[in-house]
This record gives structure tokens, C-alpha cells and sequence, in this order.
């Protein structure tokens, strides 16, 4: 009889953008793998219905999907197809989200609902009318930093690269599998706003390469 190996794990999943360094997903709540397969079949009415006499398979597609809750620069940047994060700082004469010139805090000045200034490397809003003075961040409305990392959606129409997923098994042996390239793309919805953690959910068919489709390495 052959070993048994009754398998439950999480694990790891590793991510390898064409020309770029490997890089861990994190956090990744499940990962699968759909086997598709068509056959052609050989019919023969000699005994007058038809019977299949030989078939063969003709097509075999292998599709991986995963999720995660890590929300990083990257994974987020890989979701909306965007560009490589640039680091940017807002700066005085600057529109802002909120749709308002930016300004440094003078505390000669007095400011008016709405107005939007820079101040100990944050951005803050007016909640209301405020008297000229020292700064009081207890008076502001907090709106973010003023450092953030900005990523253009669509700016890229593909995502390849290769794949490498090391099994963490609460039960059974450890089981890897690495595949050589897949053509990732996102799937589902991205929850803006709800009452549970948001979620990243990648697919993507794997393709053969000269090294092969994939392979599965099993501890012995």
C-alpha cells in the first residue's frame, strides 16, 4: 500500500514579477489549483448507436488562485494593474484630496473652515474657525501624512512572473510547489468600506515553459 499522507496546512506563497526580485504575498488565507480537462473521443457506430472506442485528451489547463488580507504597496499596486509605488510629499501651493491649497501653518494667521495646511510633517484640516496662534493639533483635523506612496491603476495591462508556494502543514508532510510562470490577473470585488478585514483575490492560468508547468516537491 502506498503512505498515506492526510494534508492540512497553511504556508507561505512567493511572488516573482517578471526582471524583479522574489517577494512574500503575506498573509495568505487560502490557495488552490482547477485541473480542466478536454478529450477528444473516437466514435464507432458498427453496433449501430455510438460508442466511444479511444479517447485522448487534448487540453489541460491549470489555474491557481489565492487570497490574502495583506493589503501592502505591492499587492495592492499588482490588484489595480498599477504602477511601482513613488514615494511623494506634499508641498505648500499643492492641491490636496480634499480639494485645497495646501499652505505651511503661520501662526499669524487666521484660518477659515476648510482651510488645509502642512504642519509637523502632517496635513490638517480646519474644523472651523481658528484664531491666529501656536499651533494646537487638538484644534485640526488630522487629514494624513504628508508623506505617502502614490501607485497610477492601470498603468500596466499584465502581470507574469513565477510562483513559489512552501506548505507550513498542521497535519502531514510539507508539500511546495513551484510553477514557472502564470499570467495573474485580480478577482472578485475589493471591499472599500464593511464590517470584515478586506481581502485580495488573485487567479491565473499557469503556462508551460522549457523547465516544465510546475512541479510538487514532497518531503520523503
Amino acid at each position: 500500500m502506498d503512505e498515506k499522507n492526510y494534508y492540512l496546512a497553511g504556508g507561505r506563497l512567493y511572488f516573482t514579477l517578471e526582471e524583479q526580485a522574489e517577494r512574500e504575498i503575506g498573509d495568505i488565507i487560502d490557495a488552490t489549483i482547477a485541473v480542466e480537462t478536454e478529450t477528444a473521443e473516437c466514435l464507432s457506430r458498427s453496433n449501430g448507436a455510438a460508442e466511444v472506442v479511444a479517447e485522448s485528451v487534448r487540453k489541460r489547463d491549470y489555474t491557481l488562485t489565492f487570497t490574502t488580507t495583506n493589503l501592502s504597496t505591492a499587492n495592492l499596486s499588482a490588484y489595480f494593474y498599477g504602477s511601482t509605488a513613488a514615494d511623494k510629499t506634499y508641498a505648500p501651493g499643492e492641491i490636496y484630496r480634499n480639494g485645497k491649497t495646501l499652505a505651511l501653518f503661520d501662526e499669524e494667521e487666521a484660518y477659515d473652515e476648510g482651510d488645509t495646511v502642512i504642519e509637523n510633517g502632517a496635513i490638517y484640516e480646519a474644523p472651523g474657525s481658528i484664531a491666529a496662534g501656536t499651533f494646537d493639533a487638538d484644534e485640526w483635523k488630522r487629514l494624513g501624512s504628508a508623506s505617502v506612496k502614490v501607485t497610477r491603476a492601470n498603468a500596466n495591462n499584465k502581470i507574469i512572473g513565477s510562483l513559489r508556494i512552501e506548505g507550513e502543514p498542521t497535519d502531514g508532510k510539507k508539500i511546495s510547489f513551484i510553477v514557472y510562470r502564470i499570467s495573474l490577473a485580480p478577482s472578485g470585488a475589493f471591499s472599500l468600506m464593511g464590517d470584515e478585514y478586506a481581502q485580495l483575490v488573485f487567479s491565473g492560468k499557469i503556462q508551460r515553459t522549457d523547465r516544465g508547468v510546475f512541479d510538487l516537491i514532497t518531503e520523503a
